[in-house]
C-alpha cells in the first residue's frame, strides 16, 4: 500500500484507486486535472466552481468578499470576488481550457448567523454574478442564499458537483448531460 497523501490518488490493497479531496480554504484558488476539490464549510463565502468536462480540469475559487481587492500592502487579493475569479480563469486558460466551454456552479452566500444587518452575503452573490457576466460566462447551477451552511465537492473525472446543505446528506447539484 502506498502512503496516503491528501489530494492524490491512493492505491488501496484491493487495487482500487481512490482520490481524496483537496480542500480549498477561504480566500484561495485551486485547480486540478482529474482530481477532486472540496470546500468543507461555506457560510457567507461563495465557492465559484469552474469545470472543463472534456479536459477533466477544474477549479474552485473560495470567495470571501465582494468586489476587487484594495491596493494596500498585506491584502490577499484572492479573498475578493473579482480577483479570485480572474485568477481561477487565468489558471484554467493556462492549462489549455477555453473559458467559453466551462461549466460554472455557485454555492454559498448564506446568512448563517441570521443577522438582519448582514449585507455581505447578498453583496458576495451580486459581485460574483456580475463578475461572471462581465467575463461572458453563464452559471450552469447554483445553490445560494438562505440561512444554512453548505459544503461542496467538484469531481473533475465525472464532472459532478455535489453539495451538502446543513445536516442533510450530500446531493447532486450538477453533472454533465449524457450523450445519446
Amino acid at each position: 500500500m502506498r502512503e496516503m497523501v491528501p489530494g492524490r490518488a491512493k492505491l488501496l490493497q484491493t487495487g482500487v484507486t481512490r482520490v481524496s479531496p483537496l480542500d480549498v480554504p477561504t480566500g484561495t484558488v485551486r485547480t486540478t486535472r482529474g482530481g477532486i476539490l472540496s470546500v468543507p464549510a461555506l457560510g457567507s463565502c461563495i465557492a465559484v466552481i469552474a469545470l472543463s468536462v472534456t479536459k477533466q480540469i477544474g477549479g474552485i475559487a473560495h470567495v470571501m468578499l465582494p468586489g476587487i481587492a484594495p491596493a494596500k500592502a498585506g491584502t490577499k487579493p484572492s479573498r475578493y470576488a473579482v480577483n479570485a475569479i480572474d485568477e481561477l480563469l487565468r489558471r484554467l486558460v493556462h492549462h489549455g481550457v477555453d473559458k467559453r466551454t466551462l461549466a460554472i456552479c455557485l454555492v454559498g452566500g448564506g446568512n448563517v448567523l441570521r443577522r438582519d444587518d448582514d449585507t455581505v452575503c447578498q453583496a458576495n452573490i451580486s459581485s460574483v454574478r456580475d463578475t461572471l457576466k462581465e467575463q461572458g460566462l453563464k452559471v450552469a447551477a447554483a445553490h445560494l442564499g438562505g440561512y444554512v451552511r453548505r459544503t461542496c465537492t467538484m469531481k473533475t473525472k465525472s464532472g459532478e458537483v455535489v453539495i451538502s446543505v446543513g445536516d442533510c446528506p450530500p446531493q447532486l447539484l450538477w453533472k454533465p448531460r449524457e450523450c445519446s
